[in-house]
């Protein structure tokens, strides 16, 4: 089966052998050899001030993320493209945080100067943004909006890149972000478990600046003293997940991290080329706002087609992939080419689309997705 969700995505073998180990203590030194080594990895590849990995998922990343830069009564800013920029609503709310939303319209990105405009009537503490929404492939403006950003210099500047890290050329520094994080599921294809953080320095005096806050796991500064040192104790580690990222960072030091993020934008063009040849069409219709972890697809137009019995019968010849997220459901579906997905991979997929269609009796032309695909990879 080739598991072609946007998360959790395919594991390579060398980590799956590698979390099979024999348990050891969280103080051993070996492991805390390995933790430290995690921990100094993620920090120079992404370039930030501090890195944590702490048992969780995304959606730890973003409580994290707002409770330890603002407190109650304080204002912030969302910008969404999609559901699960959505979810930071629901994280604000919950802890009577004054939040604003600028949402975008389908498969389009929020216009920088509208979140400028935004931010000038408020006295807002912070901005939360996701790079990559799941729900519908749109990838956000990180550098214009880190450029406007600039007049704004109080404002903590949080980013989502669950769908993003380590598949999207981003580094914290270069981005101009505070905080931002992802889950160990997605593009570092490893299984999920982790939720991975990277600070600036800005942040960690913003949440020094709050002083008591009214959370103890999710405390960064109760962590920090781990993460610096790894033979300390705040919180039992995750050891088999801990071996199992510095495999994945292995790998990914291996490939380079720079030629990963080509071989995604390379694989991604293709496949869209791919799948508008066979008659679908992408979600998002600008290339420079569509992402390159995953594909947002709108079936063939003038043919009706059941969502659930197209992706079952796909799914018995062998591939998975996932519906539309949220109010996106049923209407699109969604395959990832994330993490350790590669072009034979997708020519696969191609063909078992292809085979899925034809009998399911929807039009499409024998040969011509994979032929677009192999040529715009020229190979």
């Amino acid at each position: 089966m080739l598991l072609m969700q946007p998360g959790p995505t395919p594991v390579a073998k060398e980590v799956e052998t590698i979390m099979t180990k024999k348990m050891v203590s969280f103080r051993d030194p070996a492991f805390i050899s390995d933790m430290k080594s995690v921990i100094e990895d993620l920090k120079n590849i992404w370039r930030s001030h501090n890195a944590f990995v702490i048992p969780g998922t995304g959606t730890l990343g973003m409580e994290i993320a707002i409770c330890n830069t603002v407190k109650r009564g304080d204002r912030v800013l969302v910008v969404s493209h999609g559901s699960f920029g959505d979810r930071f609503i629901d994280i604000c709310n919950s802890r009577d945080i004054e939040v604003d939303l600028l949402k975008s319209k389908d498969g389009t990105i929020v216009p920088v100067s509208e979140i400028e405009a935004q931010l000038k009537k408020h006295n807002y503490k912070a901005i939360t943004v996701t790079h990559v929404d799941t729900s519908t492939g749109v990838k956000a403006p990180i550098f214009e909006i880190r450029d406007m950003l600039k007049q704004f210099e109080d404002i903590i500047f949080i980013l989502d890149t669950v769908c993003s890290a380590g598949s999207e050329r981003i580094y914290l520094d270069e981005a101009g972000v505070d905080i931002m994080f992802t889950g160990s599921q997605k593009s570092f294809g490893m299984t999920p478990g982790l939720s991975i953080i990277w600070t600036s320095e800005k942040f960690l005096k913003r949440r020094d600046d709050l002083g008591k806050i009214y959370e103890f796991y999710n405390d960064l500064n109760n962590w920090l003293p781990v993460m610096e040192d790894p033979a300390k104790y705040f919180s039992t580690p995750p050891i088999t997940l801990i071996w199992g990222l510095k495999e994945v960072i292995t790998l990914m030091k291996k490939e380079g991290i720079e030629a990963r993020y080509n071989r995604h934008i390379k694989n991604a063009k293709a496949f869209s080329e791919g799948l508008i040849a066979m008659g679908y069409s992408m979600f998002v219709e600008k290339e420079e706002e569509r992402t390159c972890s995953l594909a947002n697809i709108k079936y063939p137009e003038g043919v009706e087609i059941d969502d659930a019995l197209f992706r079952e019968t796909l799914y018995k010849k062998g591939v998975d992939i996932a519906s539309g997220y949220g109010p996106y459901l049923g209407q699109i579906i969604r395959i990832s080419h994330m993490g350790n997905v590669d072009a034979k991979i997708l020519e696969i997929v191609l063909d078992r689309l292809e085979e899925t269609m034809i009998e399911l009796n929807i039009p499409v032309t024998p040969g011509k997705g994979k032929e677009t695909f192999k040529a715009a990879l020229n190979y």
